[in-house]
C-alpha cells in the first residue's frame, strides 16, 4: 500500500508521471486509473485484516488482557543463557533484617547500649531475627571502617566476635560494599568471605548500564559462585537474564522502593508485580510499620516511614518476587506490631 500511495502523484511529475503522462485534467496530471483503484483496494484489506486480528490475536496488553498470563510469563527465563552452576543446592535465597532504613536505631527499655553499627547493636538485631525465623541479618554502609576496604570492621563493630554470635543464633551475616571496592579487591574478595563464613553481600552505587558495566555484573557474580556466596545487587539496572545463568544473583534493586522515602508512594508502586517483577526479582525492600498518608508524609531517618497502611506493606511481601525480602523497619517496630510481624516471617 505504501508503494502505491508512493507512485501516486496527482499534481503531476514524479513517479506517477510515467504511468498517466496522458491524463490530464485543466493542466493537472492526474493519478493513473489502475493506480487508483489498487490504493483503495489494499486500503480495505488492511482494515478487512486490522478487525480480524482483534478477533484472532491474543491481546495481552490490553486492559481486558489475562493478568495471571502478564504475571507469570516466562520470556525472560527463554531468552537467557542456560544456567551456568551444576550444583544449587547451597543457593539459600530468604529474609534479611536490614539496618540502614531505620538507622540502626532500636529503642526502648530493653535498649541498654549506645545503638549504631556497633556490637552491641548488631547482636539485638540477630536475636530479633532468630526470634522470628529470619536468616539474615544485613550490615549496611557504616560496618566497615572505610567503605574502601572491605575486610576490617570499624571499631566498634569486633566482626569476628560478631560472626560467632550470629552464628550461635543460626543467623548469618551480609555485608554490603560499594561496587568499585569489590572491583579493586575481587582477586581475594569472596575467598576471604567465604573464609569467614560469609554467605552474601550486597553491591551497591553502580548507576549505570554500559557494557563494561554489564560484563562486571557477570564477572562478579561468577567470581562469587566459586566461593557459594549470593549477590544482591543495588544500585542497579533492571535484570536482563543474568540471574538465570547464575542463580546465586538472588535479587536486584532497580526499583523505586521504600528507601526512597517520599518518592515511594502507592500509586506508583501497585504496577510494579505486572511490569518491573515481568522481567526478574526487585529488591524493593518493604516492611515499613511507621505509616504515613501521602499528603501527610514527612519523615527522614532514623525515623523512616512509609506511606499507605501496615496492610499494604505486608501485601508487598505476597506479590513482589525477590529472592531477598528486607525487614526495612527497626526490630522495636517489629515487636510493637507483633501481629504484622508474624505474618511477614511465615
Amino acid at each position: 500500500l505504501t508503494i502505491v500511495v508512493l507512485l501516486q502523484n496527482s499534481k503531476g511529475g514524479g513517479l506517477a508521471a510515467n504511468f498517466a503522462s496522458g491524463n490530464q485534467t485543466f493542466g493537472v496530471r492526474q493519478t493513473a486509473d489502475f493506480l487508483e483503484k489498487a490504493t483503495w483496494t489494499l486500503a480495505a484489506v488492511v482494515i478487512v485484516l486490522s478487525v480480524v486480528a482483534t478477533f484472532v490475536i491474543p491481546q495481552r496488553s490490553s486492559r481486558h488482557s489475562n493478568i495471571k498470563n502478564q504475571i507469570e510469563q516466562t520470556v525472560p527465563v527463554q531468552l537467557a543463557r542456560r544456567p551456568a552452576l551444576k550444583d544449587v543446592s547451597w543457593i539459600k535465597p530468604g529474609k534479611f533484617s536490614w539496618e540502614w532504613w531505620n538507622g540502626a536505631a532500636p529503642y526502648g527499655p530493653d535498649v541498654t547500649f549506645k545503638a549504631g553499627c556497633n556490637y552491641e547493636t548488631y547482636c539485638y538485631f540477630a536475636d530479633f531475627a532468630a526470634k522470628y525465623g529470619i536468616e539474615y541479618i544485613l550490615l549496611d554502609e557504616g560496618w566497615a571502617k572505610s567503605t574502601r576496604d572491605p575486610f576490617h570492621g570499624n571499631d566498634n563493630l569486633r566482626l569476628p566476635d560478631l560472626i560467632k554470635y550470629c552464628n550461635s543464633r543460626g543467623v548469618k551475616i551480609v555485608l554490603w560494599l560499594p561496587w568499585l571496592t569489590a572491583y579493586q579487591n575481587l582477586d581475594t574478595l569472596f575467598k576471604t568471605y567465604a573464609e569467614w563464613g560469609i554467605p552474601a553481600v550486597k553491591i551497591d552505587f553502580m548507576d549505570h548500564a554500559d557494557q563494561w558495566m554489564v560484563n562486571f555484573y557477570k564477572r562478579v557474580t561468577a567470581e562469587a559462585a566459586k566461593y557459594h556466596i549470593l549477590i544482591d545487587w543495588h544500585g542497579a539496572f533492571t535484570p536482563a537474564g543474568l540471574e538465570y545463568e547464575y542463580p546465586n544473583l538472588v535479587s536486584y534493586e532497580g526499583v523505586r522502593g521504600l528507601e526512597m522515602m517520599s518518592g515511594c508512594r502507592p500509586d506508583n508502586t501497585i504496577f510494579i508485580p505486572f511490569i518491573r517483577n515481568a522481567v526478574g526479582a526487585a529488591d524493593f525492600t518493604p516492611g515499613g510499620m511507621f505509616n504515613l498518608q501521602p499528603d501527610r508524609y514527612l519523615s527522614n531517618r532514623p525515623n523512616s516511614g512509609a506511606m499507605g497502611t501496615r496492610c499494604f506493606q505486608m501485601a508487598l511481601y505476597v506479590v513482589l518476587e525477590s529472592g531477598v525480602q528486607m525487614l526495612a523497619d527497626n526490630p522495636t517496630q517489629y515487636y510493637q506490631n507483633e501481629d504484622c510481624t508474624r505474618y511477614i516471617v511465615s
